[in-house]
């Protein structure tokens, strides 16, 4: 009897460790050092409050406002757009916020790892670090150098910490960019919905008609301004094209009668032949 209890007590610690030993098996797949970022696309019934709710939206959760523009169409519609920081962690939390103040056109998300990068600034820090190192000990050496030989070193050290520092910084930066996201914020309004009015027609057609009219105005004072100020350029051209034509027909005055009658004469050569009338001898 006590050996079956053991016996079960065994087999329900074996099959209970199996899954959490399966479980710590899988790998997991996760960013490290992953820069994120994204953009929306909205189409809002009103311009100005649309853009205060994001940015009330955007306060709410600790983002501060990069760069922001606005600018109105011919018809008056009013766009533009927002660029948006905040922390990494904040920006699942804003994007319902942001998609609840107008109608989705648009999403995009991007995480970009730079875990790779990260670590290979890392190396190369160590290897310019070791390689200061070595040339520090060569200056260090009781060993005396030449005058060339010693400023060779002395720069090669300063650029070899200068590169080191780019280095470093560049690992900062991608640090602090693995810390915040971006979000950029487009938002547009639509087309305004005219209504016909069938009651005022005939003034709605004279409202068209004086419009055309203005058009073909503007379009004929435009034509206008374009002779006036070519006029240097095509007169005198009109004018050696005139004199061209005069020249031409002169020259050919001499030729002119004889065309006519060669003309004349053409239908006669076109007209076919009469036929051939029987003489006495085919009788």
């Amino acid at each position: 009897m006590r050996q079956s209890i053991w016996l079960a007590v065994g087999l329900g610690l074996l099959l209970g460790g199996l899954p959490g030993e399966a479980q710590q098996a899988q790998p997991t797949l996760r960013f490290r050092l992953a820069a994120r970022s994204g953009s929306i696309t909205l189409k809002v019934p009103h311009y100005p409050v649309a853009r205060q709710q994001v940015v009330d939206h955007a306060n709410r959760v600790g983002a501060e406002v990069l760069h922001s523009r606005t600018d109105v169409d011919p018809k008056g519609r009013s766009y533009g757009w927002l660029r948006l920081r905040l922390a990494a962690g904040q920006l699942p939390a804003l994007l319902p916020l942001v998609r609840s103040v107008g109608q989705l056109y648009g999403e995009k998300l991007d995480v970009t790892d730079h875990s790779s990068e990260y670590e290979e600034l890392g190396r190369r820090a160590e290897r310019l670090g070791e390689h200061q190192d070595r040339l520090d000990g060569i200056l260090r050496s009781p060993r005396r150098l030449r005058g060339s030989d010693l400023l060779y070193v002395q720069e090669r050290t300063f650029r070899a910490g200068v590169d080191e520092g780019l280095l470093r910084q560049r690992r900062a930066d991608l640090e602090r960019s693995g810390q915040v996201s971006t979000l950029v914020v487009f938002l547009f309004e639509p087309d305004a919905q005219r209504t016909p009015d069938t009651g005022n027609w005939f003034g709605a057609a004279m409202e068209r008609a004086r419009t055309d009219a203005m058009g073909y105005l503007r379009r004929a004072a435009t034509g206008l301004a374009y002779l006036l100020v070519f006029a240097p350029v095509w007169i005198p051209g009109v004018v050696g094209g005139l004199f061209v034509l005069r020249y031409v027909a002169r020259r050919l005055r001499p030729v002119v009668p004889v065309l006519v009658g060669w003309l004349r004469d053409v239908p006669g050569w076109l007209r076919p032949p009469p036929p051939a009338t029987p003489g006495p001898q085919d009788g």
